[in-house]
């Protein structure tokens, strides 16, 4: 009798939900464990790229994304967090870009922009009134070099960043947001 109880044994909807927390709590770690350099495996091309030839390379990671609804429908409202690492000196800036997941090219979305903190936390905020319904997102450090530090001279990289997206020529590091499920 106990072992028929123990094949039709199925977990409890929380024991699922436990589990799948521990689960993102857990990548979130190891993604900022990566950043920081905690002895793992360095990021790979696709998900950051070099600021220039120097030994330190600039990276940036995506740590959360919430998508709520934004009256009159089908406006969005996105808030998207992360962190930056090794960010060359100046004035660098975060932007949250986005294209429809079946286009290859095309105008990009371009989010406000926002300056990272002194540990290199970043907020987005980003009210979209008509949202793609397929979208793949990704951040992004401006950083235009042609500056003297602590000058505010850069040219406007919104024109920049709407043609050429993650390929723009003052983009110096760049990763992809997980998929969400619609």
């Amino acid at each position: 009798m106990a072992k028929a109880r123990a094949k039709n044994r199925r977990l409890e909807r929380w024991q699922v939900l436990l589990a799948a927390a521990v689960t993102a709590v857990a990548s979130v770690v190891v993604a900022l464990l990566g950043l920081w350099g905690g002895g793992g495996p360095s990021p790979s091309p696709s998900a950051s790229s070099s600021a220039s030839s120097s030994v330190s390379q600039t990276v940036i990671a995506i740590t959360s994304l919430s998508e709520q609804p934004l009256p009159p429908p089908p406006g969005k409202r996105y808030v998207f967090a992360g962190i930056a690492r090794n960010l060359p000196s100046g004035q660098s800036l975060i932007f949250v870009i986005g294209a429809e997941n079946n286009k290859a090219s095309g105008p990009w979305l371009v989010s406000p922009y926002t300056a990272p903190s002194k540990d290199g936390r970043w907020t987005v905020h980003w009210d979209l009134p008509n949202p793609p319904a397929q979208v793949r997102w990704m951040a992004v450090v401006w950083f235009d070099n042609s500056c003297p530090p602590g000058s505010h001279c850069g040219g406007n990289p919104y024109p920049e960043l709407e043609g050429s997206g993650p390929h723009a020529p003052h983009v110096v590091a760049v990763v992809t947001a997980p998929s969400s499920r619609r």
